[in-house]
């Protein structure tokens, strides 16, 4: 399948001519003239093979990385650059390479405005943000998650862009690569099971979404801000900070170019959207039932929780599924539409399965104007149960509530314990349910046998009163 490979551009195509090392010794705008470095680079180039594996490694870093991919013609490239007229140039001659050399058909110049390396302030503020801001809108994209997904690539460009490629790609669940200069072997970094601690984030998001506001700030009054803050925590979320001493020793922070990106993400109260078979699920649920999908609901606001837990893509579906793993009983099937997440049904694991490849189970069967911002029940006007809690709940509810149990009690127990422990509570669960069972069904036989019996005793009572006497 067709991957999307996003590469940082750099100016490597053009090493040892003399126009790039004017544009270097001065700052230069998007828009400036570059034609005398365009033409010093197709120039160099001509020195190459182009066709051959030398050729290509020794032209630029791009190009050599691309090659020890190997990029295939139905490939997307996706070069970002630097905000300069020499960062331009040199993007667009690796784009005309690409094109014509390596035969690929999608490739696209992604302009980061304010990325450059003379003015910290502006790279910091601007630079960073904007290039996360991009690589955001493509590693998270449902259309290219469930083609062949995003490679990252950072192989040209200044190396400070880097880390911030390694920590998306960890985020987002997406490979990064790379490749020495002239080196054969190409590093890859694979989706690695970690990610962004979503449960501090989430506590951090009232803070985030102040400083974001301020840009320099106290950061004690960033942690006042944090609910249930401890200091012992300090350390977590400053991960979230890039913190500078004060004159008066106080500390100032501001946050980092990814957290002030991803807050932005999750600013403005997004709605979620159900379909009239998702809401008329929901309105079915049994109350325990309610309280394991409810939660979900909330989540699936969140691009940044959909990122983190976006399963496997369906041969049979074009809709994407949450949560992945085994983390839930329940899984949730939907599209992303405006940066808005519309959830089309919803069911358990053990019967969602079998809905997947249905044809009223897929994206066509519906439409976006038939969805309906979903609200949240209003706990306060609920009305609560006198007496057993549980009194009106299923075997099956019961059930759901102790495997729930089960599992927060295990979490740090392994797999393989769990799930034998778990088999066998369940199978002695079954076991006792079934007893239980039958032996209220033999009382009840007995109660109805020795009803018959008082019954039948009676009446020949009955009738022994009402003989004559001799």
């Amino acid at each position: 399948m067709p991957r999307t490979l996003l590469l940082t551009a750099g100016t490597s195509i053009a090493n040892g001519t003399a126009a790039l090392k004017s544009y270097q010794a001065r700052a230069s705008a998007w828009d400036d003239d570059a034609a005398e470095l365009q033409q010093q680079i197709r120039e160099r180039l001509q020195t190459f093979d182009l066709t051959s594996e030398s050729g290509r490694v020794r032209a630029s870093a791009e190009l050599n990385i691309l090659h020890r991919l190997p990029v295939n013609a139905d490939d997307e490239v996706v070069l970002f650059t630097t905000d300069t007229a020499d960062g331009r140039c040199c993007a667009e001659e690796l784009r005309r390479v690409i094109e014509s050399d390596l035969g690929v058909v999608k490739v696209k110049v992604e302009r980061v405005q304010g990325l450059q390396v003379r003015d910290a302030t502006t790279l910091r503020r601007t630079g960073l943000p904007n290039l996360s801001r991009l690589l955001i809108s493509y590693l998270d994209d449902p259309q290219r998650q469930y083609s062949g997904g995003c490679v990252l690539c950072p192989n040209g460009g200044f190396k400070g862009v880097v880390p911030f490629m390694a920590v998306l790609g960890m985020i987002f669940r997406a490979p990064v690569v790379y490749v020495f200069e002239f080196a054969e072997t190409v590093i890859s970094l694979p989706p690695l099971p970690i990610g962004l601690a979503a449960d501090l984030f989430d506590r951090a998001f009232p803070a985030m979404n102040w400083a974001s506001e301020e840009e320099v700030f106290d950061v004690n009054e960033f942690y006042r801000r944090i609910p249930g803050f401890n200091p012992n925590e300090a350390p977590l979320f400053d991960s979230f900070l890039e913190v500078t001493p004060d004159v008066d020793g106080s500390r100032l922070g501001s946050l980092t170019p990814l957290a002030s990106v991803l807050a932005e993400r999750e600013q403005g109260g997004v709605p979620l959207r159900l379909s009239e078979t998702a809401l008329h699920d929901l309105t079915n649920l049994s109350p325990a039932e309610r309280r394991e999908v409810e939660p979900y609901l909330s989540k699936l606001k969140s691009a940044l929780w959909r990122s983190q837990h976006r399963g496997l893509a369906k041969k049979t579906s074009n809709l994407e599924f949450y949560p992945k793993g085994h983390t839930t009983t329940w899984r949730f099937g939907g599209f992303t539409d405006s940066g808005v997440f519309h959830l089309c049904w919803f069911a358990q694991h053990n019967t969602y399965d079998r809905l997947i490849p249905q044809r009223d189970r897929q994206r066509g069967a519906f439409p976006v104007d038939e969805f309906t911002d979903y609200t949240p029940a209003d706990e306060s006007n609920t009305q609560t149960d006198v007496g057993d809690p549980y009194h009106s709940l299923t075997w099956f509810d019961l059930r759901s509530e102790i495997e729930e149990l089960i599992a927060r009690n295990e979490l740090l127990m392994t797999k393989e314990t769990v799930a034998v422990q778990n088999a066998n509570r369940m199978q002695k669960l079954l076991y006792e349910s079934r007893r239980a069972i039958d032996e209220i069904s033999s009382a009840k036989r007995a109660l109805q046998d020795r009803l018959q019996q008082l019954e039948q005793q009676q009446e020949s009572d009955d009738s022994s009163a009402s003989l004559p006497m001799e």
